[in-house]
């Protein structure tokens, strides 16, 4: 049976009586059930016993309102005949006095004379059906200069049982400030959401299986009414985060390729963020529902601090408008060979639709511009709205692992949608050819300066960012003044040719141009500097004269 939780009551323990002479004291009384058993181990130290005295033990299960819990299964240091000493241990068998319940809100007093006791801890004690009360991962939060983008908790190091088959419990406690404001804390200033928790692991180790589920107030992963929900490691969960308990178990795979083979199990859990920013990086604190809203969305190992420029000519070249930058640095954090977060789009997306939602914003005021991964973030919130206004894709990402990219299709989603990719099948790998060209306008970006070999694949992920600045901020001319017009342009029909299936490998156009680059540690900048010719639509919409000949002069590129 389960006790019933009631209102836990301060206790008050009987007062020490203070006499003239040294008297027999107890502190520090803890209790704590064995894993596994249905054994209490009660610990305490006794001072100033100058002679030996009686130490007797009384057991309250409602929290210290009533002694009546039987006590005739106690063993080890109680009794008559103890002296001065610590971390004495007295030990209660909960399956003779007390079995088959479960009680959250035993005590334990060991009093070495009248009106000495001491009390323990408030302790959970189950003796209907003992599991190993799970060790609770400490919270770190972690943060940067400007602003909060990762909560995490310590590692925790996992010992491997004696059998692959028994498991290892963990909880994980929501830290208070992220479950309050619907699941966006009081710590956090402006707007933002979570989108997940996730179970990190490092060590050595095959075969582990992990489940999850959320907790209730009883400490044990044995909540009435909660199944156990299969993840794995680095999976983003995505959970409401209010004031609950997480609950993890972890089975090691038995036998000789199985559990923990060279390096301990080492787990902790983060829960992952994002916010809005202005064009200065400081947070956003409010959104007008009634206006247009422009949301710009980085890509992997990026941040808000490299869209402030862009987040100032979007302001200007399509507004004045409402313009906010996305920061998720902390999911889209990784080395070069990490494309683990795609697990995090469908998440991100979802609750950044949810807060869009939230805020009073239809779809049809909505405009988004994403980079790399956070084009496929931005396709996947625009999807959760029902479709956007406009979305322009900026050379998003190739496959990301855990992430159906077959599902991408930016014209879909929106009223007005445009691609811009970066290099071809040879020199713009880190871009998809397939997702850019599902929006209705798809332009390829070529570089007139850099032979085959000569720059590495960044800069033909980065220069399509370049491009679309100039784009927006250039009204001299006559290049950037036509792509910007087309970017905003009112509907896909009112230029017929974007909507010819494309001229060129799936493109409605290729732009070829001088660039520049300069690399700063692992960060590129990249200029698209002058146009120097264009193939395909221009011809096509008779434009040929206006922009130049329509001469090719890039011959490796010419079809």
């Amino acid at each position: 049976m389960i006790c019933s939780t009631r209102v836990p009551r301060p206790f008050a323990p009987p007062a020490v009586r203070l006499e003239s002479g040294a008297e027999a004291t107890v502190t520090n009384v803890r209790a704590i059930q064995r894993p596994g058993t249905k054994l209490v181990d009660i610990d305490y130290h006794l001072k100033d016993a100058s002679d030996p005295v009686t130490v007797r033990v009384r057991i309250s299960s409602d929290d210290g309102a009533s002694f009546e819990v039987p006590t005739a299964s106690l063993s080890g240091a109680f009794g008559a005949g103890m002296t001065t000493g610590t971390n004495k241990r007295i030990t209660w068998n909960a399956g003779v006095d007390r079995n088959g319940e479960v009680s959250p809100e035993m005590r334990f007093v060991v009093d070495p004379g009248p009106g000495k006791g001491t009390s323990s801890n408030r302790t959970y004690v189950d003796s209907e059906s003992p599991v190993e009360r799970p060790p609770v991962l400490k919270d770190s939060l972690r943060s940067s200069s400007r602003r909060y983008v990762s909560f995490e908790t310590e590692a925790q190091t996992l010992e491997r049982p004696d059998s692959g088959s028994v498991p290892i419990y963990l909880q994980v406690k929501v830290p208070e400030f992220a479950a309050r404001n619907g699941g966006w804390g009081e710590r956090q200033v402006g707007l933002g959401c979570f989108y997940g928790m996730e179970i990190n692991a490092s060590g050595t180790f095959r075969d582990a299986e992990i489940y999850y589920k959320v907790g209730g107030e009883i400490p044990s992963p044995r909540t009435p009414g909660k199944e156990w929900k299969p993840t794995s490691f680095n999976s983003i969960i995505n959970v409401p985060l209010t004031h609950e308990t997480y609950y993890f178990k972890i089975v090691l795979g038995a036998g000789e390729l199985g559990g923990v083979i060279d390096k301990p199990l080492k787990v902790s859990a983060s829960f992952k963020s994002a916010r809005l920013c202005d064009s200065s990086g400081d947070p956003v604190t409010t959104l007008n529902p009634a206006g247009d809203l422009w949301v710009l969305a980085h890509g992997k190992n990026d941040g808000e601090n490299s869209f402030r420029q862009m987040n100032q000519v979007v302001n200007t070249g399509a507004g004045p408008t409402q313009v906010v930058s996305m920061d998720w640095a902390s999911g889209a954090s990784g080395d070069y060979f990490d494309l683990g977060a795609g697990r995090y789009f469908l998440n991100l997306g979802k609750n950044l639709a949810k807060l869009l939602r939230g805020q009073g914003f239809p779809g049809g005021n909505v405009h988004w511009v994403g980079h790399s991964w956070g084009a496929n973030v931005g396709y996947e919130a625009a999807r959760s709205m029902g479709g956007v206004n406009r979305y322009v894709a900026l050379d998003p990402a190739i496959e990301a692992p855990a992430y159906d990219d077959d599902r991408v299709n930016f014209g879909a989603i929106s009223r007005v949608s445009t691609g811009i990719k970066g290099g071809d099948s040879l020199d713009g790998i880190l871009g998809s050819e397939s997702k850019t060209t599902t929006a209705g306008c798809a332009i390829r970006l070529l570089s007139a300066s850099h032979a085959d070999g000569e720059t590495d694949a960044r800069f033909f992920h980065y220069v399509p960012r370049d491009w679309f600045i100039r784009a927006m901020s250039t009204n001299s001319g006559v290049y950037w003044p036509f792509f910007k017009s087309q970017i905003l342009r009112d509907g896909e029909g009112a230029v017929t040719p974007w909507t010819t299936g494309g001229t060129i490998s799936g493109f409605d156009m290729e732009v070829y141009g001088k660039t520049s680059s300069e690399s700063s540690g692992q960060f590129l900048e990249t200029r698209f500097i002058v146009f120097e010719g264009t193939k395909g639509l221009m011809e096509a919409r008779g434009k040929a004269e206006l922009l130049g000949p329509p001469t090719w002069t890039y011959s490796r590129r010419q079809n």
